[in-house]
């Protein structure tokens, strides 16, 4: 007989023993024997073992996880309320009167088909794995399970811990689609794309970038792209580990065959890892049409300086032969007016004589107006100032003469007192001079003019200023600004 009560020593203490009492008989009479044991460490050790489990199953109560402690049989003999809550019931006896089958998805339930008959026969059972579930609402949910033993009431049960991962495999699901997506965006994009390390490996590439130089099959980006032993010199891809700035340049390939614009960026993997992001493009054809296009554009320069040359050319010509031809007959035919003139009075009676005389006097006028029209034709197609006297003085004498043509107040300030130029160079300075007046007198409004001619560096500098109205950057760049146009189609010829 064992049994337990509390003894009180003299000085009132108490504290809990365990008695065992044995009955027996010796010769013909029976007799008892008993034992008594202190239990008091035994007593504090059950507490604080009531207290740990007690402890540890308010844990559980309010652990987000669900948790379950099953037998070795899978009887459920402790549910916490997140387990319920995962599964939609209101009680672990509702639960557990569920059909297992029905409480897993098929693929699941196949699953757990295969680890109860590991378990029965004493194998290995995996501490963690995957379920999916079906709630009492018939809703989808998909859980992360872990399996230990453990200690429940001093008996050797299993503790499963389940953790809902729903809402993680969809987020999940919806990155693997975002990158699925941004993998098809880079794969139709045109534009040659790829990653690179630190050791010039190439773990991605698109398909624009594959078609132009291959599969890269583990190999470096200058061996498979340019064949190369070592990294290439001219590449300046890897600036941007240094700098972690962005990087723009063009590289003409070994074999001269394209020319790529290259942009490279400062790029972090998500495990840390520094990359390059790398996008080319095939400038190649673009080139090809600068290049012809920078030609054509000089053969019209070219065309349009041999045009002005030939103008010139045109302008003197005509100056000389209207000067030379126009002004001659002008002149012999004034001289033979001054002849008849002075023959009258020997020809004609006094009624005649002073008729003809005042018509003559007319005529001569209207000869000296024509032969004065004739000097201002000749020098404004090409003034003889300009081959005799030069550049300076061609420039001095014109801007005299629009002072005097329009009477807009003109300044002209020189700090050049000789101006070596070829004919060319001077005539294009000159026409240039004379256009930029023009508008002055045609667009600007202005009342005082000044120009400034000077030498800075070796460049010649010729400025115009008025008080006018200006002319705005949309005026300048207008299609139908003729005279700016011409004016700096002048200049171009000549770089």
């Amino acid at each position: 007989l064992t049994f337990e009560y509390c003894h009180h020593t003299k000085n009132g203490k108490v504290f809990p023993v365990e008695v065992t009492v044995a009955f027996f008989e010796y010769k013909g009479k029976e007799y008892h024997c008993g034992f008594s044991r202190d239990i008091t460490e035994r007593r504090q050790a059950e507490e604080l073992l009531r207290r740990t489990e007690e402890n540890f199953r308010r844990s559980l109560d309010g652990s987000p996880l669900g948790v379950r402690i099953v037998t070795a049989g899978g009887e459920t003999i402790y549910a916490n309320r997140a387990i319920l809550n995962i599964y939609g019931y209101d009680n672990i006896e509702e639960l557990e009167t569920t059909p297992i089958v029905k409480r897993y998805t098929p693929e699941s339930f196949a699953g757990f088909k295969i680890r109860r008959e590991k378990r029965k026969r004493g194998d290995d059972d995996p501490f963690e794995y995957d379920i999916s579930i079906v709630r009492k609402d018939g809703e989808i949910r998909h859980l992360q399970v872990f399996r230990k033993e453990t200690l429940w009431n001093g008996e050797r049960q299993f503790q499963i811990l389940y953790n809902d991962i729903t809402e993680r495999n969809r987020a999940e699901d919806a990155l693997k689609a975002e990158r699925q997506r941004l993998h098809d965006v880079l794969e139709a994009m045109l534009m040659m794309i790829c990653l690179l390390t630190p050791d010039y490996h190439v773990p991605f590439s698109n398909r624009a970038f594959r078609e132009k130089f291959g599969e890269s099959q583990g190999r470096r980006c200058y061996e498979y792209c340019f064949g190369e032993k070592e990294p290439c010199d001219f590449c300046e891809t890897y600036r941007v580990l240094k700098t972690a700035k962005p990087h723009h340049w063009q590289v003409t390939t070994p074999d001269g065959a394209s020319v790529i614009d290259v942009h490279d960026f400062p790029f972090t993997d998500v495990d840390g890892l520094p990359l390059i992001l790398e996008v080319n493009i095939d400038i190649t054809e673009r080139k090809q049409a600068e290049e012809i296009l920078k030609a054509s554009y000089q053969q019209l320069r070219a065309l349009a300086g041999r045009l002005q040359s030939v103008r010139e050319e045109q302008r003197k010509e005509f100056a000389r032969e209207i000067h030379d031809e126009l002004g001659g007959a002008l002149t012999g035919l004034k001289i033979d007016l001054s002849f008849l003139a002075s023959s009258a009075p020997k020809i004609l009676d006094k009624t005649n004589r002073d008729f003809f005389l005042s018509k003559m006097l007319d005529m001569a006028k209207l000869i000296d107006e024509t032969i004065g029209t004739v000097r201002r034709l000749a020098a404004e197609l090409r003034p003889s100032i300009l081959d005799d006297l030069g550049l300076l003085a061609a420039l001095e004498w014109h801007f005299q003469e629009f002072q005097k043509r329009t009477g807009i107040q003109s300044e002209f300030v020189s700090t050049l007192e000789y101006i070596n130029l070829d004919e060319e160079l001077s005539i294009a300075v000159f026409r240039i001079f004379q256009e930029s007046l023009t508008n002055v007198a045609r667009h600007s409004g202005a009342t005082k003019v000044t120009a400034l001619l000077r030498e800075e560096d070796g460049d010649l500098f010729l400025e115009i200023r008025d008080n006018g109205r200006g002319i705005t950057g949309g005026e300048i760049l207008d299609a139908k600004s003729l005279g700016i146009l011409g004016m700096k189609e002048r200049a171009l010829v000549f770089g």
